[in-house]
């Protein structure tokens, strides 16, 4: 099979014809062997627009999704970003060499193991103990604030929690559903809130620990 012809395919039919054209995101997602990311059984599928099942009932979101995210974080060099629900790494892999530092939260174990071993060759990446609406679970441990926090769900108001852990100014990303479509959202976080905004249409994976009201509503 020709992953390389797939990428190829998948740049110029899924990112370029949906806006996402910045050139080192597309030259990352034509690099970045996707099928890696997924299960044996999915790796003829791993560059087809739908989501793929991962682990359990987990799902990785289409290629398009991750070329949206990128866009939205718009990195400059010097990030600190959080990513809550990595899964396999494969956007962590794409916006690490991107970035300063990155700090990885998987709650899936099978996920997070995946996760170890495909992230193996990055020196930026931290992985932390943590969940879907706390974030990391040693209260004592420094950590900072954070540019940007990823929550790679869908949430229906974000956690305050996590909201907590942004800095002034930073952005806070994650999807929504409104009962019809689901979407990406970025909040820029002001005067201690962060208000969410609807920017694509996107499928984003639905889980039980956020499917209920966790924090402030936008």
């Amino acid at each position: 099979m020709n992953y390389k012809q797939m990428r190829t395919a998948m740049v110029n039919s899924q990112l370029r014809t949906c806006d996402v054209n910045t050139p080192w995101i597309l030259d990352a997602m034509s690099k970045l062997p996707r099928e890696e990311f997924v299960g044996e059984a999915q790796r003829e599928f791993a560059y087809m627009d739908r989501p793929l099942k991962v682990s359990g009932d987990r799902m990785m979101a289409p290629p398009i999704v991750a070329g949206q995210i990128l866009t939205r974080i718009a990195p400059s060099g010097g990030e600190k970003i959080l990513i809550i629900g990595g899964g396999s790494g494969y956007v962590a892999a794409l916006i690490a060499p991107q970035i300063f530092n990155l700090h990885f939260i998987e709650p899936d174990a099978d996920l997070l193991a995946r996760a170890k071993d495909n992230l193996s060759g990055f020196d930026n990446i931290t992985f932390v103990d943590g969940d879907w609406t706390t974030g990391p679970h040693d209260k004592n441990a420094d950590f900072g604030e954070y540019d940007v926090i990823l929550l790679d769900a869908v949430a229906q108001k974000a956690p305050e929690a996590l909201a907590a852990l942004l800095k002034d100014g930073g952005k806070f990303i994650c999807g929504n559903d409104d009962g019809a479509t689901t979407s990406l959202c970025v909040g820029i976080k002001a005067g201690g809130q962060v208000k969410l905004v609807p920017k694509d249409p996107a499928y984003m994976p639905f889980i039980d620990a956020l499917s209920e009201p966790a924090g402030f509503t936008f």
